[in-house]
């Protein structure tokens, strides 16, 4: 088989039965996939007598049995006759575990040296802890100019990034497939075809409520996209910990479409202050043309960067890296975003604030004093940690709030991770800080726990969550980085949290 320059998309196929897996191959097919991957462990015994409904396919197919030990459902002792059997239907490959399946290799070969039976894919998934050179010394061993090889391994993005990289053999006419799970799995994906790698998985497309079999893989309408458009189409990604929680991507790619611009847009959650840092500069030499970066890591994007907008250097960090002939730019267009909000909140007489609360004392709460001393607003400082809240309070002009005393403002800004998954409580008290005249502005876009809307609720105060702040800052970036701006209606649909 010959592979082409562009990476095939395998879309992985969740559904459980020939009905819903047909259903699928034509969804795929319609989203721009080039094969299908059945996962046949994932049907019962029952439903694989029913294998041959599946031909002839619209796309050519993967048939994959996945052991417990590499993350499938499929028994170890059924697992010699259940390929046996998926050898005699003509898919396009078979997959077969390096580690399990080269001693039933002659018996298989034998069985595919028919015409139309399917070549293997010799596959390995590496325990978590395996090292990188335990993946780049499978590549060396296994597969054929025929016969891909595919290996999948846990990684998080330093590791990606220095050890398996680097060991990555140059596109040539012997085809491979490396995939990583964990944070850095979206990335390998997205590199694959400037990697030269033969496929690349994807779940199914994102209209499909499908949900995937694997949380890495990138949706196959985002994917093809990408990969069937130029070769040098733009990456961007949100950076920070955790960022599962974004619809950052949904925003950009949205935008990029009705632009009639090319690119994609990914979620990299990163461990570290050190990892932060030592991914910028690969990132930027990797076809990235920028990246917005969320908590804990905005002063970090803003001591890499070479340059910095106004409103980064007067907040003391970045949301926003932009690269741009080798060097880095940042920006904070979180100051924008509580400018323009603000701004129309008071237009559309919901709050007249003499006095504002801002809540936290991180990049956020840095933007939002920024905001309000841009628009000559005073404003008071509440933090868990006084000195901290002190500090910050004295660089901005502001005022130190103790929480137990003293009256509510007209507007609360809450500008702390509060309410996401992994940080259900505040930890300040409200009692004193919101009362019936308030109007809480959250950062916190689409909350898990509510308890800023139900402390609002119960004093008759008003809440808005961070949808508008979200895609105010969304819009900045994508400015910034397209030379275009939004178009009004659009951000106004999503402001309101239109998807």
């Amino acid at each position: 088989m010959t592979f082409p320059s562009r990476p095939r998309i395998v879309v992985t196929l969740t559904a459980r039965d020939h009905v819903g897996s047909r259903t699928q191959i034509r969804e795929a097919l319609e989203d721009g996939a080039d094969l299908a991957e059945v996962r046949v462990d994932r049907w019962s015994p029952e439903e694989r007598r029913s294998l041959s409904a599946l031909f002839p396919s619209p796309l050519p197919l993967v048939a994959t049995y996945r052991s417990r030990a590499e993350g499938g459902e499929g028994e170890p002792l059924r697992r010699a006759e259940a390929l046996e059997e998926l050898a005699t239907f003509p898919f396009a490959y078979l997959d077969l575990e390096v580690a399990r399946d080269l001693p039933l290799e002659g018996e298989l070969a034998r069985r595919m040296g028919r015409p139309e039976a399917p070549q293997p894919l010799f596959s390995a998934h590496l325990p978590r802890g395996s090292s990188p050179k335990d993946l780049h010394r499978l590549l060396s061993e296994v597969g054929t100019a025929r016969a891909p090889a595919k290996v999948v391994m846990f990684a998080n993005l330093d590791t990606l990034l220095t050890e398996v990289l680097p060991g990555l053999p140059p596109p040539t006419a012997r085809p491979y497939v490396v995939h990583t799970t964990g944070p850095s799995g979206p990335l390998l994906r997205a590199w694959a075809r400037r990697l030269g790698m033969a496929l690349v998985f994807a779940a199914p497309g994102r209209s499909r409520s499908a949900g995937s079999v694997e949380e890495s893989q990138i949706p196959c309408d985002r994917l093809a996209r990408f990969l069937h458009g130029a070769p040098d189409a733009p990456l961007f990604a949100l950076l920070g910990h955790p960022v599962s929680h974004s619809i950052s991507p949904e925003l950009h790619e949205r935008w990029m479409e009705m632009a009639g611009v090319e690119g994609m847009y990914l979620l990299l959650d990163v461990a570290s202050s050190s990892e932060f840092v030592g991914a910028v500069p690969v990132l930027g030499a990797g076809g990235f043309r920028g990246v917005n970066v969320t908590h804990p890591f905005k002063r970090d994007a803003l001591a890499v960067a070479i340059r910095a907008g106004r409103a980064a250097e007067r907040a003391g960090c970045a949301n926003v890296l932009t690269f741009r002939e080798g060097e880095v730019e940042a920006e904070n267009t979180d100051v924008a975003a509580v400018i323009r909000r603000v701004r129309e909140l008071r237009d559309e007489a919901k709050v007249d604030p003499d006095r504002v609360t801002v809540v936290g004392a991180g990049g956020a709460a840095r933007a939002a004093l920024t905001a309000l001393e841009a628009l000559g607003l005073s404003a008071e400082v509440v933090a868990r940690d006084p000195v901290r809240a002190s500090a910050l309070a004295a660089e901005f002009g502001a005022e130190v709030r103790d929480p137990t005393v003293g009256s509510p403002a007209s507007l609360f800004i809450h500008a702390t991770p509060a309410g996401r998954r992994e940080c259900p409580e505040l930890g300040i008290p409200l009692l004193r800080l919101v009362g019936r005249d308030s109007y809480i502005l959250d950062f916190v876009h689409a909350p898990l726990h509510r308890f800023l809307e139900e402390r609002a609720a119960r004093h008759g105060a008003r809440y808005e969550d961070g949808r508008a702040l979200l895609a105010y800052q969304a819009a900045e970036s994508f400015a910034l980085w397209w030379g275009v701006p939004v178009d009004p209606q659009e951000l106004k649909r999503a402001a309101r949290g239109g998807s």
